[in-house]
């Protein structure tokens, strides 16, 4: 005997109709996942130094910024209107394994001129405050 259910006998015409529907699902999924991104990892302020109105030699000392892991206090040294040298004053991190963080947010400073480069995968909150040091002794070379 045949079931009386229409959900169970209804012929759905076309055979490929999820197709539209899962790719939709997809594009919202990743589109919804970028929004929310950029909603709780906001854009940082960066700073770079200007070589055109920095022409003089100078050394300066940022602020020691507390965060999550210690301490990071930086020494920026400008020549010739460029970063030439970043010194780390104070740099705790969470452990050993990551004690090579903050010479390579050194050279990625080098390297940017700046404050305007990515964070390290897995040692955000380093990278943050590091940044935020960086920044307030770029804002002593102006």
């Amino acid at each position: 005997m045949p079931s009386s259910n229409p959900y169970t006998n209804a012929k759905i015409g076309g055979k490929r109709r999820w197709v539209a529907g899962a790719l939709s699902l997809a594009t919202l999924s990743i589109g919804g996942a970028f929004g929310i991104n950029a909603l709780l990892n906001p854009a940082l302020a960066t700073s770079q130094v200007d070589g055109n109105s920095a022409n003089t030699d100078k050394t300066v000392r940022s602020d020691a910024v507390p965060y999550q892991y210690g301490v990071i206090e930086l020494e920026v040294v400008r020549t010739a209107g460029k970063i030439s040298a970043v010194n780390l004053i104070q740099a705790s991190t969470s452990g050993s394994q990551w004690a090579v963080v903050p010479d390579m947010l050194v050279q990625a400073t080098l390297q940017a001129q700046g404050s305007g480069f990515g964070n390290i995968s897995g040692a955000t909150f380093t990278t943050e405050a590091y940044k935020q040091a960086l920044n307030s002794a770029i804002s002593q070379l102006d």
